[in-house]
């Protein structure tokens, strides 16, 4: 669960596991709810500024297992883990969880949001489910991309 608002507050960027019906009745609405999906604490930012794809890997939630879930009543808090600080393109990572998505995908998905959103600058969250090579989700779009750095697109 996420806040449905966003405006730069440390509040905005809350996140929360509810995890059941009772979880759900602590947080406080309006929310946007998604599945969480295990991914090894990784996520992918695919920036897209016309045909051009950049991707920059970043520090995400960590992994959860349901031993852990059994230990928390309510909701499980996550830190705030969204920040260019939380970048993971240096680290060294197990090469199964830091393997960028398949080029084709990322061209066919740009493509597709382009044709869908009519956008030429943003950029989409991606992360690929723990323990699989090719099960990816997109988990955010922005259209308007923050710490976005336009030279990281050589010819611009």
């Amino acid at each position: 669960a996420k806040p449905l608002v966003v405006d730069g507050s440390a509040k905005s960027h809350e996140l929360f596991l509810a995890y059941d019906e009772f979880s759900l009745s602590e947080l406080e609405p309006p929310l946007v709810l998604q599945e969480f999906v295990n991914h090894g604490g990784l996520l992918f930012k695919i920036y897209i500024v016309g045909d051009s794809i950049k991707v920059v890997r970043r520090f995400s939630l960590p992994n959860i297992s349901k031993r852990e879930l059994s230990k928390v009543s309510g909701v499980y808090r996550f830190p705030r883990v969204s920040c260019a600080a939380a970048s993971a393109d240096d680290a060294d990572l197990d090469p199964s969880i830091a393997e960028h998505p398949p080029r084709p995908l990322l061209e066919r998905l740009a493509k597709e949001l382009r044709h869908r959103l009519g956008l030429r600058l943003f950029n989409v969250d991606m992360i690929r489910e723990y323990g699989t090579k090719d099960v990816f989700y997109v988990i955010d779009i922005n259209y308007f991309p923050g710490k976005f750095n336009l030279s990281a697109f050589h010819g611009f």
